[in-house]
């Protein structure tokens, strides 16, 4: 078996194509870690790390979630499987800031193999383009959104994990008939829609579009394989619903947020094609790179890959479209789709790139190409070491939650006014660090309160209780123990 791996390895080192992996590692690295590895988060990344952190302290149930005693007391806004996996991390890693960020990076690293295996999988009789398989993952992870979204903890992260387990086990079903490969597609869309809602079942449309790419007689087959993959989720859900509890959670999901985001003006973003404008915006730089790969090999791109493109284009499309007759759009709900997108790209110029590695390169510059993407990671990880202990964001707000926590015991609740009961990401520090909540109502009377510095006074009979705070001051009633 060593001799085996050993053997393994060497092959790898010898491939013109393993430089490449190497880089688009290095890429991923540099794009994502030295932004995560900082303090500081996008909102809905801190919601996510806390709610998992709580429930894996025993705070919170399986289907009742908890984040705060004053905000999303039973946690309703996302089903809760993205947290339960996440809530292992936080089991194994403990309660530190970097469990979050080893979690996200993790969902990173998951993705881009599972693109790879995806794309292999397609490819699985033309070995030149099938050894391509790190090109569809570098115009991903190029795609601001998506190393942002992996620099910030979000649940497309994970969703989209399962959309390409979905992929890879249809894929599989196609070129081998294995009817249990349809089977496991089915719940991994099952298990995608469990972590943030139906849009993670977009890929039933795969099969259709399948059909039709491959011809006519095809597409009955095609139909019924969409209605089968259509069935496993909902058969896994009217077992799941048989039970009170998972009936009400899912309830209250639909009710507080699921409805909110079609009829609630609150929500609502710039318009209804809000996101058609933001995935050309977001695909500019993965087009550029084709653009720039096509015109310096100027081969002329055979029909099979404008087709191949097409087909992974419209499937994303599907997961997209659906998306604009909600109010809120946001930029980061695309994630779940780009992988589609950039193995479309990737489909484009990837005979150009194939004919480009047919011929041996000479083994000094192999080694160049080695070194270089080599010394490219090395950089990336320097670059990321350079970044620790830092912050990215809210700096002034983090310090001073840092500097009450260290006088406020954890659990306690801090009174604050109504203004300052709206600034989330203030919740979201304190509920994260110091399981600290924050309460706006005036007739409760709390120990400590927290005003902002440049515009609220404290309550009669307080006086200060912690120094050196930049934004906020923290203050402790007179009378309190």
């Amino acid at each position: 078996m060593r001799q085996y791996l050993a053997d393994v390895v060497a092959r790898g080192f010898k491939s013109p194509h393993f430089p490449f992996y190497v880089l688009t590692l290095a890429v991923m690295t540099g794009l994502v870690l030295p932004s995560l590895v900082q303090d500081g988060m996008f909102m809905d990344g801190m919601i996510y790390a806390s709610v998992a952190k709580n429930f894996a302290n025993g705070m919170g149930t399986w289907w009742n979630l908890y984040l705060s005693d004053t905000l999303l007391t039973s946690y309703h806004d996302q089903p809760p499987l993205t947290l339960w996996i996440e809530s292992f991390f936080f089991r194994v890693l403990g309660n530190g800031i970097y469990t979050e960020r080893v979690y996200s990076f993790t969902t990173a690293l998951v993705n881009g193999w599972l693109i790879s295996v995806a794309w292999r999988t397609w490819h699985h009789d033309r070995p030149g383009i099938r050894q391509l398989a790190w090109l569809p993952v570098l115009l991903w992870i190029v795609v601001p959104v998506c190393f942002w979204s992996f620099a910030n903890n979000m649940q497309e992260n994970t969703m989209s994990i399962f959309v390409l387990a979905a992929l890879v086990f249809y894929l599989r079903f196609s070129n081998h008939g294995h009817w249990h490969h349809l089977v496991f597609a089915g719940l991994s869309l099952f298990l995608a829609s469990m972590c943030k809602g139906i849009q993670g079942t977009f890929l039933v449309a795969f099969p259709v579009l399948h059909a039709v790419w491959i011809g006519r007689p095809a597409l009955v087959k095609g139909v019924v394989q969409s209605a089968i993959l259509a069935a496993i989720p909902l058969l896994v859900y009217f077992m799941l619903f048989q039970d009170e509890v998972i009936a009400q959670s899912f309830h209250d999901y639909f009710r507080d947020r699921l409805v909110s985001t079609f009829n609630d003006p609150g929500v609502a973003t710039s318009g209804r094609y809000y996101l058609l404008g933001k995935l050309l915006l977001e695909l500019a730089v993965p087009a550029g790179i084709c653009v720039a790969i096509f015109f310096l090999f100027r081969k002329q791109v055979s029909g099979p890959g404008y087709r191949a493109a097409a087909l992974f284009a419209m499937t994303g499309l599907c997961g997209t479209l659906p998306l604009l007759v909600t109010l809120e759009q946001r930029g980061f709900y695309l994630v779940t789709t780009m992988p589609l997108y950039a193995m479309a790209l990737a489909s484009l110029v990837a005979p150009s790139l194939a004919g480009v590695f047919s011929k041996p390169l000479p083994t000094r510059r192999q080694r160049q190409w080695l070194a270089g993407s080599f010394a490219a990671l090395f950089v990336a990880m320097v670059i990321t070491a350079t970044q620790v202990g830092k912050t990215r964001r809210d700096a002034d707000m983090i310090h001073d939650v840092h500097t009450a926590g260290s006088v406020v015991p954890a659990g306690s609740v801090i009174g604050v006014s109504a203004a300052t009961w709206q600034q989330w990401s203030l919740h979201m520090y304190f509920a994260r660090h110091y399981n600290i909540s924050l309460d706006s109502r005036s007739h409760h009377h709390h120990t400590y309160y927290l005003v902002r510095q440049d515009s609220e006074n404290p309550p009669p009979g307080h006086r200060p209780a912690a120094e050196g705070m930049r934004a906020y001051q923290l203050y402790r009633h007179a009378g309190g123990n």
